[in-house]
């Protein structure tokens, strides 16, 4: 066993140091202590595989937080607004690929890291009657001004 000189022995601390920093914020992000929680929704629709893939629907409050948990390997439409033509719509396939039409703004469907072949969560929040943050698996997705013609919210899956 070699011995530790005075001049490298500060060396030898700070690198267990750095070591055990890395390590505990490897194990912080791992059980997702830094993950940002939700308080509890004013709406949550859960879809589950047991489910058939009917349309749900509902009424939003003027400041609303949507939760969809998305527990089919089908992809889902989320429609914002007016039922017949809705203001902002989410599409997302269990390929990976997620889209958005709002207002003026149109993404494409294209590929979107975090989601997932099954057991995607959607949160939408609609801060007042034009601001509106949609979040895919908790990682923020789009945020925006859309002006919302409709209180409606529509879930459905997409035809194959």
């Amino acid at each position: 066993m070699r011995e530790i000189g005075g001049n490298q022995l500060w060396v030898y601390r700070l690198r267990r140091l750095l070591l055990g920093g890395i390590f505990t914020a490897v194990l912080f992000i791992q059980f997702a202590v830094f993950d940002p929680r939700r308080p509890d929704p004013d709406i949550a629709v859960v879809y589950t595989a047991e489910q058939d893939c009917l349309m749900l629907q509902g009424v939003m409050a003027e400041s609303a937080a949507l939760t969809v948990e998305w527990d089919v390997m089908k992809g889902m439409k989320l429609s914002l607004g007016d039922t017949v033509m809705p203001d902002v719509v989410l599409l997302l396939e269990p390929e990976g690929y997620v889209g958005l039409k709002g207002g003026e703004v149109v993404r494409p469907l294209q590929t979107f890291p975090h989601v997932q072949l099954a057991g995607n969560e959607i949160w939408v929040d609609v801060v007042n009657e034009r601001v509106i943050e949609i979040r895919v698996n908790r990682e923020i997705y789009w945020q925006g001004e859309v002006r919302l013609n409709g209180r409606e919210w529509q879930v459905s899956c997409v035809a194959e």
